[in-house]
């Protein structure tokens, strides 16, 4: 669809790209026209004499995505994109250029795996030149084209990761991975010896190949295993986008030795970060034997870490219970991160409980920690409507299940 994959006589795996002469023009004004509309209702309609509907309709629909995740990209009118499953799976901009402050830049890097070329495009610009590795020819195509209309000194090559590292011949300043985090059969994978490619039996390469090595990984990857798997480790970062948890950042520095430090780190919403000298837990500090004026819930990338005594001791505050992940104080610790609540009521959990909310408790975000009932199970019980204004916390706290009334702290 997008361009003609050509291989040189020499057999050198690189990709080239080759606008089609004919259609193009006329099928650009017609994206650029309906950028806006409904998809949908777009697919319906009969396209214009030498217009490529298809064509078209993928770039509207990547094109809305990418509005809201790299709009950067979405705003060049001569990028092409991938299908839509290719932009789901992509790094968001807020991700992609946080990578760029943990690398200190220099000559030359690569990207092993580089997909729809986010992480790619957005490095190579504290490189004077870069690498891309993709073994799907018509990604190839798009991140050919999408370099040279944005003056991106990226070469392209055609190629599975394994064989591409042993190609590269000259030193590299940063080497990239984002190994594909789902088995053969397509499900999702914990450990990091099942993602694909395997980087386990590559990584003495890698590190000889680069002075930096940055690995991509799922949320889902277990921290401690993936570290205790490689060697010379000297960052951790887990990555979060509008409070979800999106990415985990691995990076080795072949003259490293020692502990990595760890890093939670929200990018969009409320930007903030907190380190942590080691990326295991600190000794465990005393549950509260009541609740507090305050209720604080550590943010997802926290929770992902597994530092809930950290935090705990870092704040002065106390956990309502060792498996609750949810901490209590009388005083509002104005820099903790995540979530803060004021509490307005503790009631314990019985049949009769909903008789002693107070009255502007008729709606309220439900959520469960340690609780014997989920979230929808416990509202539909307690016959609460929505609202983002009041919270209430089905908890497990010495024993006895509570319920928590509460709203966010000012």
């Amino acid at each position: 669809m997008f361009g003609e994959t050509l291989t040189p006589p020499n057999g050198n795996p690189w990709c080239f790209y080759r606008m089609p002469s004919t259609t193009m023009t006329d099928t650009l004004q017609f994206i650029q026209q309906h950028l806006n509309d409904d998809i949908r209702k777009l697919a319906l309609k009969h396209a214009p004499e030498g217009v490529d509907l298809p064509m078209a309709l993928q770039q509207i629909t990547a094109r809305q995505m990418l509005a809201h995740k790299v709009p950067t990209w979405a705003a060049n009118s001569e990028m092409l994109f991938p299908p839509r499953l290719n932009i789901e799976q992509c790094s968001s901009e807020w991700a992609a250029r946080y990578k760029t402050t943990l690398v200190s830049g220099g000559q030359r890097m690569a990207d092993l795996t580089g997909g729809t070329g986010v992480d790619c495009w957005f490095l190579q610009q504290k490189y004077q030149s870069a690498i891309y590795v993709d073994r799907n020819p018509e990604l190839c195509n798009l991140m050919q084209h999408n370099a040279s209309v944005t003056h991106a000194n990226i070469e392209v090559w055609n190629d599975d990761a394994e064989e591409a590292l042993k190609r590269i011949s000259q030193p590299l300043d940063l080497l990239f991975i984002d190994p594909a985090r789902r088995d053969d059969a397509g499900k999702k994978t914990v450990l990091l010896q099942h993602c694909s490619p395997n980087i386990v039996p590559m990584w003495e390469m890698m590190l000889e190949k680069a002075e930096t090595v940055m690995v991509k990984l799922s949320p889902m990857l277990d921290i401690a295993l993936s570290v205790g798997t490689l060697t010379h480790i000297s960052q951790v970062h887990v990555v979060s986008v509008n409070d979800e948890c999106k990415e985990l950042l691995l990076i080795a520095n072949r003259q490293f030795s020692g502990t990595p430090t760890l890093h939670c780190v929200e990018l969009k919403h409320n930007p903030q970060s907190l380190r942590f000298d080691a990326i295991t837990d600190a000794e465990p500090i005393a549950s509260a034997t009541e609740v507090g004026s305050f209720l604080f819930e550590p943010h997802p990338t926290v929770m992902k870490a597994g530092m809930f005594h950290a935090i705990a001791h870092l704040h002065h505050i106390h956990p309502l219970d060792p498996n609750t992940h949810l901490f209590t104080a009388e005083t509002p610790c104005d820099n903790f991160f995540g979530r803060r609540f004021k509490v307005d009521a503790v009631v314990p959990f019985n049949k009769k409980c909903r008789s002693q909310f107070p009255e502007d408790y008729s709606n309220a975000a439900v959520a469960v920690r340690n609780f014997p009932l989920g979230a929808d199970a416990l509202r539909k019980q307690l016959k609460v409507g929505d609202s983002s204004e009041r919270f209430i916390f089905g908890v497990t706290m010495n024993g006895n299940r509570l319920l928590i009334l509460c709203r966010k702290a000012s």
